[in-house]
């Protein structure tokens, strides 16, 4: 006989299914011919489907004037993940602008409480005929327990320069 998380009972007649995010607990026994019953087993499943999530933020999130100069761009959020946990070691970003020009990118720290802040390096420059701006689009990728794969993305703008 076996339950899941409690709930009714049911007579073992094959695989059966657990699903759900949870951490689940399936108690299981057996019952001889003559009426014997084993001590009643335990076995916790923890299931995880869902992404960490992501926060993030840019600082300065506008790099004006547009003069080449390359500028000091502070990134920071946090991630969470409730039921399994932020695998510390897999935060990662990529950077790519408007232009479809590859920028910096690489890993990150994460901290114990999912925490993390870190600098990039970016160029306040746009092409002189671009009246939208220049976008560099951020995006940060960390991992749960899991292995579930979390992003998010931001924007950096080098914008038009009015005069």
């Amino acid at each position: 006989y076996y339950q899941v998380d409690g709930g009714a009972q049911h007579t073992y007649t094959g695989p059966f299914n657990v699903s759900g995010d949870a951490r689940h607990t399936v108690t299981f026994w057996s019952v001889d011919q003559v009426g014997n019953e084993e001590t009643v087993h335990s076995q916790a499943i923890n299931i995880d489907a869902t992404p960490p999530g992501l926060s993030a933020s840019a600082n300065p999130d506008l790099l004006c004037p547009p003069y080449g100069k390359m500028v000091s761009v502070s990134l920071s959020g946090k991630i969470t993940d409730v039921l399994s946990g932020v695998d510390l070691g897999s935060g990662s970003y990529a950077t790519v602008d408007s232009y479809g020009q590859v920028q910096p990118g690489g890993s990150f720290a994460i901290s114990a409480d999912g925490g993390y802040s870190f600098t990039i390096q970016l160029e306040a420059r746009r092409n002189g005929h671009d009246k939208n701006g220049r976008a560099y689009t951020i995006t940060l990728k960390a991992r749960d327990q899991s292995g579930n794969r979390g992003s998010t993305s931001l924007i950096v703008t080098v914008p038009h320069d009015p005069r």
